[in-house]
């Protein structure tokens, strides 16, 4: 069985529409149906990434990412980056901003990358828009992204017999299996974009808020 995919909780912008593609969410406004346009507008969420000590900091993911496109159809004019950003829940991150068109001859676009992390997952958020459509919904992106929530990784119960290194007595230092459970936590690492795994120990249904995606999907 696929893990579940997690996505950032966020505070969704109004007027728009939920579009899944593959393992990202795509926001899109709705005047999206009513224009025709080789260039989508579209805010999109990828799926939480679990931090790994192997992953790069934002700093590099996000042009490696952008390198790939590049290697692929994008044809990069202008770019900016990286730039510190940060969400209301005090996340920190940075963003890139570039300028381009899809090879050999498509129309100019502009895009957003931006990526917050704390020490559990990488939170990512794009945005994309053709060069003349770009500045409506600017503004509207960084509202959702700066709306992204950090999310909480409890510790996973305890199995008979198993030492996952609780809160240690004064003067103790944590177990080894302790260690091993917390490294575990962020072991499973995906390429951005990619399908990523769930931490273990996500919160469950009981302790989890109500997801802000639902307003999309009743």
């Amino acid at each position: 069985m696929l893990p579940r995919l997690v996505y950032p909780e966020l505070t969704p912008p109004a007027g728009f529409r939920l579009s899944i593609r593959s393992s990202q969410r795509w926001l899109l406004p709705a005047e999206e149906e009513r224009v025709a346009s080789a260039v989508p507008t579209a805010i999109i969420v990828s799926p939480l990434l679990p931090t790994h000590l192997k992953l790069p900091p934002p700093a590099q993911l996000i042009p490696m990412a952008i390198r790939a496109e590049e290697l692929a159809t994008l044809q990069v004019s202008e770019r900016r980056g990286p730039v510190a950003c940060e969400t209301e829940d005090g996340l920190s991150g940075v963003y890139f901003a570039i300028a381009g068109f899809t090879r050999p001859s498509g129309p100019k676009e502009r895009r957003l990358y931006a990526m917050f992390a704390d020490r559990n997952f990488y939170y990512g958020i794009n945005y994309v828009a053709a060069a003349e459509q770009f500045a409506r919904h600017e503004a509207t992106f960084w509202q959702v992204a700066r709306s992204i929530r950090r999310r909480l990784q409890p510790q996973p119960p305890a199995e008979p017999g198993l030492d996952l290194g609780g809160p240690a007595k004064a003067g103790e230092a944590p177990g080894p299996a302790g260690k091993q459970a917390e490294a575990s936590a962020n072991a499973n690492a995906a390429h951005a974009g990619e399908s990523a795994q769930p931490a273990a120990g996500l919160p469950t249904t009981q302790s989890k808020p109500a997801d802000p995606w639902q307003v999309f999907e009743e």
